[in-house]
């Protein structure tokens, strides 16, 4: 493999399959495709007809180098591809639409087109409220998925920044802290579409699995809506957490130390930068009420 892989996170939710099994990275499959290419404002790649979506995508992802670099010392080179459904399949075995950063060299692999399987459970919540607009909503699926990329970068720039992550909730909470850092400082009102949409999935969602305990063990296992609401928690968790401390939680959480095995599986250490972090996870049954 060659210490290349994917990046396990929100475009990883139905995946079990390895990464890429052969010496050819993706970023070589995505440059071996019949795409457009462009330098300006970031390396991006796209299927022929995909400009409008595609270009917008890179003014926004372009500019978190600059951010990550001067807000926090840390920075990595990537680039960014949008794909139709034709030549996703051509680049990776995952399902179409789940997001994904597969590296080194990292690229962002973004869909171009609303039609896949986390739009359509977006789709869903979306329209069983009578105040949004129907044809406003394939726009706003494209929004959603597109934070979603933000929270995939967020996992790059979280190893950079050596934010300690001794399981796989933290892991995910802090691709998605990072993620929200960002867009609080260039697109605050992504924020609250990020997680008003978000709260309106999880709202429609009935997860067989709740806790803390389940996501350890099943993981992206627990399948796409079930996965998807346990993001969504831990979104709501990191819009409380930076609302009081912005980017400054992260230089305490540098600083933790985190034991190898414990029963609250490092709520402990967490509870310690902000006391909410017990109630939250009693609140959405992510522990027992009575630990």
């Amino acid at each position: 493999m060659n210490g290349r892989r994917f990046l396990p996170a929100w475009g990883l939710i139905l995946s079990l399959m390895p990464a890429l099994t052969s010496a050819q990275t993706a970023l070589d499959k995505v440059q071996s495709l019949d795409l457009v290419f462009a330098l300006k404002p970031m390396k991006v790649y796209y299927s022929r007809g995909y400009e409008e979506v595609a270009l917008p995508l890179a003014s926004r992802y372009g500019r978190t180098d600059d951010y990550f670099r001067s807000a926090f010392g840390v920075n990595r080179t990537f680039s960014l591809a949008v794909l139709d459904s034709a030549d996703w399949s051509k680049v990776s075995s995952l399902p179409y639409g789940l997001p994904f950063v597969s590296g080194p060299p990292f690229v962002v692999c973004m869909p171009a087109t609303p039609d896949h399987q986390l739009g359509r459970l977006i789709d869903k919540a979306l329209e069983a409220d009578s105040g949004i607009p129907r044809d406003s909503i394939p726009q706003r699926v494209r929004r959603f998925t597109s934070f979603i990329g933000f929270h995939e970068l967020g996992h790059i720039y979280a190893k950079e920044l050596n934010l300690p992550t001794p399981n796989k909730w933290t892991y995910e909470f802090a691709a998605t802290y990072l993620a929200y850092a960002y867009l609080a400082t260039f697109y605050p009102s992504d924020n609250k579409e990020w997680l008003s949409t978000g709260i309106k999935m999880a709202d429609s969602i009935h997860p067989v699995h709740t806790s803390l305990k389940d996501f350890e063990q099943f993981y992206v296992r627990v399948g796409v809506a079930n996965y998807a609401w346990y993001q969504v928690i831990f979104l709501k968790m990191v819009d409380d957490v930076f609302g009081n401390y912005g980017t400054g939680f992260t230089d305490q959480w540098r600083q933790l130390s985190f034991p190898q095995e414990t029963g609250q599986y490092h709520l402990e250490q967490m509870n310690e930068l902000y006391s909410g972090f017990y109630t939250w996870a009693i609140k959405y049954k992510l522990i027992n009420a009575t630990h």
